[in-house]
């Protein structure tokens, strides 16, 4: 192939869909993975995948041992596992709704569908319609449960009030970098602690980084109003949680607004970004985020491990680049 213009790189499987950034997107695409291939003949494992710019969204062909053990060669939607798929950050189409069973009325409310195959932890749904006003039109990280469960990956510090019933949800964001089309980036909290230092939880993993300053915004019907309006600290917890330097120990206990309150404006965690003495960690207020890459899927389907991300602590390669002959 003349012209070819190669990326390289490698990472640590987390079990979950994985996006690569490129400066000048990919035509084609090669993955190996390390762990499987020096494992030798393991039932129902891909060693190697590869995709070109032609192929279908979420495809691709992958080479690997079959269930009984025999090297195999096929299409990942064939195996019904997912593939690989370009991303450009700059574009956000909304996904098409999809029907929602019910979900529960629990502090993580446990969302049925008719299937969750395509989707991966980390994702990022909105909800819309249903029983649960308040929580309609609302972003949240998911967790995949089973085959037609997931549920709100971040707890809310109280329940919603009602299940919701039949409603939809829409797919907003395979991950938190395709969210992120700007840094830093505002959150919707659904909870924040009494304690010493104050714990923050976010429906959207947040992406801050300790040392960081944010402005927290509190409405009326969310208690805890003496945090309103309050430039705090950030010292992160985990990727959905901070502390903040601040002892809201004494102050009103933080409460999630439930369905008897049809319309409330949510807590918020606000970014400064103004001048470089809050965010050291970043070089300009709102900074552009955008990007263009290829997503990795962690999808696996009938037993098989072939998905191009790989499973937990699986360490992967790859390669791409750009060509023209």
């Amino acid at each position: 192939m003349i012209g070819t213009t190669f990326l390289q790189g490698d990472f640590i499987s987390t079990g979950n869909d994985y996006t690569i950034k490129s400066v000048s997107g990919f035509d084609w695409f090669r993955v190996y993975n390390w762990t499987t291939t020096n494992a030798g003949i393991v039932a129902s494992t891909g060693i190697e995948w590869y995709w070109h710019k032609n192929m279908d969204a979420n495809d691709g062909i992958v080479k690997g041992w079959s269930a009984g053990g025999v090297y195999l060669q096929g299409t990942l939607s064939a195996l019904n596992c997912g593939g690989f798929t370009l991303v450009d950050s700059s574009i956000q189409t909304v996904n098409a709704p999809v029907a929602v069973v019910d979900a529960t009325n629990a502090v993580a409310p446990i969302v049925q569908v008719a299937s969750t195959a395509g989707m991966s932890d980390g994702m990022i749904v909105r909800l819309v319609g249903g029983n649960q006003n308040n929580l309609s039109g609302l972003d949240f990280s998911i967790i995949i449960d089973d085959a037609t469960h997931f549920h709100l990956a971040n707890p809310l510090a109280t329940a919603p009030g009602v299940a919701s019933g039949a409603c939809f949800y829409r797919l907003i964001a395979r991950n938190v970098d395709e969210y992120n089309r700007f840094y830093p980036a505002r959150r919707v909290i659904c909870n924040i602690t009494q304690a010493a230092a104050g714990v923050v939880t976010t429906m959207v993993d947040h992406s801050l980084t300790t040392g960081q300053q944010v402005r927290i915004n509190v409405s009326d019907v969310c208690g805890m109003t003496e945090l309103n309006g309050q430039l705090v600290t950030v010292t992160v917890i985990n990727a959905s949680t901070f502390s903040i330097n601040v002892d809201t120990t004494g102050y009103t206990a933080f409460a999630f607004p439930t369905i008897a309150i049809p319309a409330f404006t949510p807590a918020e965690m606000v970014p400064v970004g103004i001048a470089m003495a809050y965010n050291t960690t970043i070089t300009a207020a709102l900074r552009n985020n955008e990007f263009t890459g290829i997503t990795l899927s962690a999808t696996n389907g009938g037993g098989l491990q072939w998905a191009p991300a790989g499973a937990i602590g699986d360490e992967i390669h790859w390669e791409g680049g750009t060509s023209s002959n």
